[in-house]
């Protein structure tokens, strides 16, 4: 099945690339006119800036890391929950280092296209990880 192939590459791409952090491999998964989607802005981004972004969580999270918890596929698309894991020893959506262990869920949507990464969007829950940091206060 053609939905089970593009779950298994997102599997992949997250072991092998990310939490792995085998950046060198980056271009056996995204396709050439890869795309990232942030909010309503699509963004071509190329394969040598794919993988300077990849490294950036590393400056951040150096043990950054990426549990799958679930994922759904329909045609093209995959949806993947992971639960996300580091400790925030760089800046970070502008939040000082903190030497904290955060942990917070992401959902990723990514469209495959002949068998490669061609589309990636998503979002974070970064309220509890800001919460878990101590960059936000409740009370």
């Amino acid at each position: 099945m053609k939905t089970d192939e593009n779950k298994q590459l997102m599997r992949d791409y997250l072991e092998q690339v990310i939490n792995a952090k085998e950046v060198s491999r980056i271009q056996e998964f995204l396709s050439e006119d890869y795309i990232e989607v942030h909010d309503k802005l699509r963004e071509k981004v190329p394969f040598e800036e794919a993988k300077k972004r990849v490294l950036g969580l590393y400056t951040t999270f150096p043990d950054f890391h990426a549990r799958i918890d679930r994922q759904i596929a329909e045609g093209d698309w995959v949806a993947t929950c992971c639960t996300i894991t580091g400790t925030h020893t760089g800046v970070w959506l502008n939040m000082k280092p903190t030497g904290k262990k955060l942990e917070y869920t992401l959902v990723s949507v990514d469209k495959i296209v002949d068998g490669k990464i061609a589309e990636h969007g998503g979002a974070a829950n970064n309220f509890i990880a800001f919460l878990t940091a101590g960059a936000v206060k409740i009370g």
